[in-house]
């Protein structure tokens, strides 16, 4: 009998996670009254990576030209969230920013919603609340999935009781946990599913090249990267697996060449899928490659050394299992030849394009996500490194270091859910003050965070939170000081004899810039930009604009923001008053940029273009 329980003792474990699973988020949606009723399980970006399911099946209008139902979605479902899903793009379609692949992961439990609600027992416009729990069951289905899919493979290589240490360690010790249970519907659940198939699968197409299976293996790489671009790395896995040496590398390519009509199957099969979104971009922005996502790589500045080890959304800070994971790849060579290249290799490459990714932070979730779905490869090494600690003289302090790393785990995300640790603003300070801590953050904690940059105060109410000075001033009067666009006439000035003028000739007034770290070393600066205006007509419609914005390394332009400059009268000068924040600077070489902007092309005078620099008294850790 004990015997029995023990060659089954992986399977009680995978039994135990997937009750863990479907109860943990029962009791969430449970305890969170308004969680189906406004949509908390379609929402943000979610709401982007769904919006082709309804666009597609219910209202045939894939580039949602029609935008009444849009509108009606958004009026009822999404009031209080921006629309930031779509972009437009050619011929009345909008473009989603988001790609297709996760819509085709929900898309069965879609149309099981879709046929129960046209049963007549719920509106059948695709956000109801049978739309809601059916992507809330795509999210359990996907994640029970990849651990049952994971015990499978983790018996290839290890005994059962490895294997159910292993299952236990990754998905209690690490954010897999969180986003399995909580954050189920983001697509990184169905990615850890998917990528431990392709594992699977190329163990056996290895074995044996038959069409279908090259066919599958090609299609299930295909839905990878239309769900995530950057799962075009799984490539390396049918390319390199159980090549360990120059030779058997060499085989592996001689039979790509030799076995032609498989290859052409495999690629038929990734281009099949990926084609879905090709077609779509075309249909609706009229180019073939469209990925408009307001962030973007930037391959040649990764940001690996915030990515692992930053206090804001270090991988190995939030997630210190993951030390031991890829500690485990340099026992690989020896423990397990047959795949230390290939796993060697796919982590490179995995880890430099997240690292490459702008917002290195993800946004408000979790710890470092991106790396979820890999987590099924690495259990690998993570199990081979087990094995040599186990089976030797450091058994107890492993056991010991592998309990409190889970606790460490399961105490973190606690703090995340009650709202102890914040899911963006973390600095070095706010980390230490709240470590360990059960009690919400007092008011002094808060002030440790990152600002919030929506909604702050006008700076004459925390002036004493900050130094001012002047860093720009333009009067006019010296012609070597003016920007290459500013004209001026003698004929109206408010101080000296020269002013600005600015009509549809001369859309510009004023061109400031400055590299960040020219004007601090804090993690954000605030400016208020001010001058003295004549207005000459009512600029209601197409205002004066003031703008601010900051270039990127790759010459983009992001956090961009105007405020339109208003006056109480006309034909007289006025004192016009703007404040801006700095983003979160992505390098501190970023160059801020202000200037005006005569969108309406009205004749206007400005005078006295002043900008002054807040910066912040209280030290913060840098973002760099």
């Amino acid at each position: 009998m004990m015997n029995a329980l023990r060659n089954k003792l992986s399977w009680w474990v995978f039994l135990f996670i997937a009750i863990t699973i479907v109860f943990v988020k029962v009791r969430q949606v449970r305890q969170i009254e308004p969680f189906i009723r406004e949509s908390y399980a379609i929402s943000w970006d979610i709401y982007g990576y769904y919006l082709y399911l309804p666009a597609t099946f219910i209202y045939n209008d894939v580039g949602m030209q029609d935008h009444v139902w849009y509108d009606e979605l958004n009026s009822k479902y999404q009031q209080g969230r921006p629309d930031y899903q779509t972009w437009q793009g050619v011929d009345g379609n909008r473009v989603n920013v988001y790609p297709a692949g996760t819509a085709i992961f929900n898309l069965p439990f879609f149309i099981a919603a879709h046929l129960f609600a046209n049963a007549g027992l719920a509106p059948a416009d695709g956000l109801s609340p049978p739309y809601q729990w059916a992507i809330i069951f795509s999210g359990l289905f996907y994640g029970i999935l990849g651990m049952y899919l994971l015990r499978r493979l983790l018996l290839h290589y290890f005994s059962d009781g490895i294997s159910a240490l292993v299952l236990l360690l990754v998905f209690f010790g690490t954010n897999l946990y969180w986003y399995a249970t909580y954050d189920c519907t983001m697509p990184h659940v169905h990615l850890f599913a998917l990528d431990v198939g392709i594992i699977l699968l190329t163990r056996q197409w290895i074995v044996a090249r038959t069409w279908r299976t090259s066919l599958l293996l090609g299609a299930m790489l295909g839905l990878g990267v239309i769900t995530r671009p950057s799962e075009i790395v799984w490539v390396l896995i049918p390319l390199l697996w159980e090549v360990y040496s120059f030779s058997t590398f060499r085989e592996r390519i001689l039979s790509f060449f030799q076995l032609w009509s498989i290859t052409i199957t495999l690629i038929v099969g990734a281009v099949a899928v990926g084609v879905i979104q090709l077609m779509y971009w075309k249909f609706t922005s009229g180019n073939w490659m469209s990925y408009n996502h307001s962030e973007g790589f930037d391959f040649f500045r990764p940001f690996t050394l915030q990515v692992l080890f930053s206090f804001k959304k270090g991988w190995f800070l939030y997630t210190p299992m993951a030390i031991l994971f890829v500690a485990g790849i340099l026992f690989l060579r020896k423990t397990q030849r047959t795949v230390w290249i290939a796993v060697t290799l796919f982590f490179v490459f995995n880890l430099w394009f997240i690292t490459s990714w702008e917002c290195w932070w993800y946004a408000a979730t979790y710890g470092q996500r991106p790396f979820i779905q890999s987590y099924g490869l690495m259990a690998l090494p993570f199990g081979f490194l087990l094995v040599q600690l186990i089976n030797g003289r450091w058994k107890w302090p492993t056991i010991t270091v592998l309990c409190v790393i889970l606790l460490y785990n399961q105490f973190l995300m606690w703090q995340f859910k009650t709202g102890i640790m914040h899911p963006e603003f973390v600095t070095k300070e706010y980390w230490q003050s709240v470590f360990l801590q059960t009690d919400q953050p007092s008011a002094e904690q808060l002030k440790l965070l990152e600002i919030d940059r929506n909604g702050l105060p006008p700076i004459a109410e925390v002036q004493d939170e900050y130094a001012g000075k002047l860093v720009y001033e333009l009067t006019f009067e010296d012609s070597s000081k003016r920007a290459m666009n500013d004209r001026c006439i003698d004929s109206l000035a408010f101080n000296g004899k020269y002013c600005a003028v600015t009509d549809s000739s001369f859309s510009f007034v004023g061109s400031y810039r400055s590299p960040y770290n020219k004007l601090t070393t804090k993690d954000h600066i605030r400016f208020k930009v001010t001058a003295r205006v004549w207005m000459t007509r009512p600029t209601e419609e197409k205002p004066l604009l003031a703008t601010f914005g900051v270039l990127g390394r790759r010459g983009q332009v992001y956090a961009y923001q105007t405020i339109p400059v208003r006056t109480d009268s006309l034909n007289s000068w006025q004192y016009v008053e703007q404040e801006f924040v700095t983003p979160f600077m992505l390098h501190n070489t970023d160059v801020i940029m202000i200037n005006y902007w005569n969108i309406g092309g009205t004749t206007i005078f400005v005078d006295d273009f002043r900008i002054e620099v807040y910066e912040p008294k209280r030290k913060r850790s840098s973002p760099w």
